[in-house]
């Protein structure tokens, strides 16, 4: 038989509740956001992705396809997969809606929505399986307030902001509600984070669906039904495959054109065994401890889920142990046990057995999985304290014997490392040593008021409302040292971004006729590439800001024929790493191709004196062997003029004669003089990639590789107008924007819908008798949720 709640329980007191707590989160989130606190790393450049992203829709009325500030020039797919989520889109399709030019403001909407929608998840989810009104409280004010986005956006919280809401259709349709709801997880699903997240969500959701099958044993046939009669449910079903399967192939063709991510990746984009088990931090139960002390054993990285959870969980496996507590209790213990890695046993089967698991590497990063399991599993520990009035005496004896073993137990554990945290912290939040005392005083403060109770009724009344207070106590207190504390004990990090303000708005994008040194020798040489691209600045961050040289620049961003301009001037041999031949001695010290990718240099310019291959073997030859190439650039053409040496005297014509009439991320206009004499070619130091498509005085005019990774164009003397225009990209990058699109007009049409819904509900109650509706529903019946 299945275990389940019935549905009369639930319902009754979701709008009002439910109202209360989002009107709540929202004070408390626009309250943070007007301080304007600091974004870093990740999240820093989650938020310059969007901001050129919105731009360009704001400005041009179009969608960027290509990105001509991001290492000489990259598709704009791996944006789109890597920031953009529906609540973004929402937020730039909003902005553009009412003109709005502050990108922050814009991000932090979409990153409200995106709260908003972790909170409705655990709510619903709790209100599912939890009998209390005080429990999907509790459960939606200890999820929501435990993130921490500022610094680290993708395993903090994107990992899991939809996490609660798939599981909960998930239960819905394994419940035997209908097939309609397991097509709503899998979209659900598809829809949050990173794209290679989706892999580990999708194990993590199988792991789900088997071990409620093992425990609860449903009836097969009530998980074939439709809860829509045919064809409604049918058709339903088949929608939400199409947009899944759509948000799929999205994910697969987000990287074509570009280099794999990171060198630890093969060329189809997996890792190797040994890289799986043992990238993403620390890969050992010391992090387990960020569940309890806050302060993150990695950078940036956090999993604290409070100290009421950790109690609740302890109550729920010695009182209330349900097959549903089973179910999730089993699913977290299988999540901390793949993020150990080797010691853990079950990353290994995972990355064996699970189709595309070999493209997953994170492993030590999925502790916030854990932590949202965890804290809706303590939920039945808080029913069964808050139901049981018979025994609430002896809960609460229970209850304040757990609070002095875990005070005793951070006083042993504290003593034995000297008074410091157990263990080596290299987060940049700065929790104080002190703050899980402070948290076990709040924890300590309940159970006071819990004795302070005497009879059933005051206790009945006051206890929950109680235990709301000081959860919300505890979890703002965690909120505050997150979002509040650590960036005011790093001043110049806050000075910084206090300094960026004005680049927030929105501002037409500039040709930077340059790509300009920014950074100082002796950090270049005192740094490799990877530290200096990630330490240029106290933000963290910032390649898409500025038209920057190469050193600085991330290179497992590049795209493919940029990359292969490098190999081939390197010489680098198969199985080389990027970070093998990425290197200051090789790269910087090249004078010509530092020159040649435009460090320094004009990016548009004219070339007299080109080298004119015929073929891409010629043409490799000649860069890895040329004295020179940015004076004489290597022009691989289907008709070419051969020469039997480089030129001696090489001839460039300034770039004063090109004038560039209008510049943005998809398109380049130029007008420019020629000078009589010869044919040249004009030399676009960006990226080639087969969905560029030139113009020359209106008509289509062929590109042609210059040294392997740029555009050239063939000129003949006179006045020309050159135009450059990016139409390529993945197909599934426009589809994915439309599905968007339609997804937005939806939720503004529902949110009308509802709200007029609801305004119309509140005007026909007051001309209505007050037992005009006993009738419908008898006294001491529920009336049906609506889900």
């Amino acid at each position: 038989m299945t275990e389940s709640t019935p549905k009369n329980l639930i319902g009754n007191y979701l709008p009002f509740d439910l109202v209360i707590i989002l009107s709540l989160h929202a004070c408390l989130f626009w309250a943070l956001a007007a301080a304007n606190l600091p974004l870093a790393h990740d999240t820093m450049i989650n938020f310059q992705m969007f901001g050129t992203v919105y731009r360009e829709f704001l400005l041009s009325d179009e969608f960027p396809l290509w990105l001509p500030f991001t290492n000489q020039g990259v598709t704009a797919d791996f944006a789109y997969a890597f920031t953009f989520t529906p609540a973004f889109y929402a937020a730039v399709f909003l902005g553009k809606l009412f003109s709005v030019t502050d990108t922050l403001l814009l991000f932090r909407f979409g990153l409200y929505l995106e709260e908003a929608l972790l909170l409705y998840g655990l709510y619903q989810l709790s209100s599912l399986f939890h009998r209390h009104r005080i429990s999907p409280i509790i459960i939606g004010i200890t999820g929501v307030l435990s993130v921490s986005w500022g610094t680290q956006i993708h395993w903090n919280f994107h990992l899991i902001y939809l996490y609660p809401l798939m599981l909960y259709h998930t239960a819905r349709y394994l419940r035997g509600e209908g097939l309609e709801h397991l097509a709503f997880a899998l979209i659900v699903m598809t829809l949050g984070g990173l794209f290679y997240t989706q892999i580990f969500i999708a194990a993590t959701l199988c792991a789900f669906v088997c071990i409620w099958l093992l425990l609860l044993r449903p009836q097969i046939s009530s998980l074939l039904s439709f809860a829509v009669p045919n064809p409604g449910g049918l058709l339903i079903v088949c929608l939400a495959l199409a947009i899944a399967f759509m948000n799929v192939q999205f994910a697969r063709h987000v990287i074509d054109g570009m280099q794999s991510f990171t060198s630890l990746r093969q060329s189809n984009g997996s890792v190797g065994l040994d890289i799986f088990l043992t990238y993403g931090g620390y890969v050992s139960p010391v992090k387990f401890m960020e569940f309890i002390y806050a302060a993150p054993v990695r950078f940036a990285f956090t999993a604290y889920c409070g100290l009421f959870t950790i109690l609740f969980l302890i109550f729920a496996l010695v009182h209330a142990r349900t097959k549903v507590f089973g179910v999730f209790m089993l699913l977290a213990g299988l999540v901390l046990l793949f993020s150990l890695g080797t010691s853990g046993g079950v990353a290994e089967i995972a990355y064996r057995f699970f189709p595309a698991m070999d493209k997953f590497r994170h492993i030590g990063f999925v502790t916030p999985v854990a932590k949202i399991l965890l804290i809706v599993a303590s939920g039945f520990g808080v029913d069964h304290y808050l139901e049981s009035i018979s025994i609430r005496k002896r809960n609460t004896l229970i209850l304040t014997a757990l609070t002095i073993v875990m005070g005793a137990a951070f006083v042993m554990v504290d003593a034995a490392h000297g008074w410091r945290y157990a263990y080596v912290t290299d987060s940049s939040l700065d929790i104080p040593f002190t703050f899980h005392y402070l948290q076990w005083v709040i924890v300590l403060l309940f159970v006071l008021v819990a004795f302070g109770l005497r009879t059933e009724r005051i206790a009945h009344d006051i206890l929950g409302p109680s235990l709301v207070v000081c959860v919300l106590l505890e979890m703002m207190t965690y909120k505050f040292m997150l979002e509040w504390y650590a960036p005011a004990m790093t001043p110049n990090w806050f000075r910084h971004w206090q300094s960026l303000r004005h680049a927030y708005d929105v501002r037409p994008l500039l040709y930077s006729p340059k790509r300009r040194r920014e950074i100082e020798q002796d950090i270049i040489h005192r740094l490799s590439l990877m530290d200096v691209w990630g330490a240029r600045n106290s933000l963290g961050y910032g390649s898409l800001s500025l038209d920057l040289c190469f050193p600085v620049h991330r290179v497992d961003m590049t795209s493919t024929s940029f990359d292969s301009l490098i190999q081939t001037r390197l010489a680098v041999t198969d199985g080389q790493s990027p970070q093998e031949y990425f290197t200051l001695a090789s790269v910087v010290k090249d004078a010509a191709l530092m020159a040649a990718i435009g460090c320094e240099t004009p990016k548009l310019y004219l070339a007299r004196t080109p080298v004119v291959a015929d073929n891409d073997a010629q043409a490799r030859h000649i860069v890895n062997t040329a004295a020179t190439l940015y004076e004489t650039p290597v022009v691989q053409t289907s008709h070419p003029r051969r020469y039997d040496a480089m030129p001696t005297s090489p001839s460039v014509v300034s770039s004063d004669v090109i004038t560039i009439r209008r510049f943005s991320a998809n398109q380049l206009i130029a007008n420019i003089d020629m000078p009589s004499g010869s044919n040249s070619f004009l030399i676009y130091l960006d990226s080639l990639h087969p969905g560029w498509q030139a113009q020359i005085d209106g008509h289509a005019a062929p590109i042609l590789p210059a040294n392997i990774a740029f555009k050239a164009l063939e000129l003949t003397p006179g006045h020309h107008e050159v135009t450059f225009r990016f139409t390529g990209g993945s197909r599934w990058t426009a589809a994915t924007i439309w599905i968007n699109y339609i997804l937005t007009i939806a939720l503004l049409l529902t949110t009308v819908g509802v709200y007029v819904r609801y305004m119309l509900s509140r005007m026909s109650s007051l001309f209505l008798l007050p037992n005009s509706g006993s009738s419908q529903y008898p006294e001491g019946a529920s009336k049906k949720p609506s889900q």
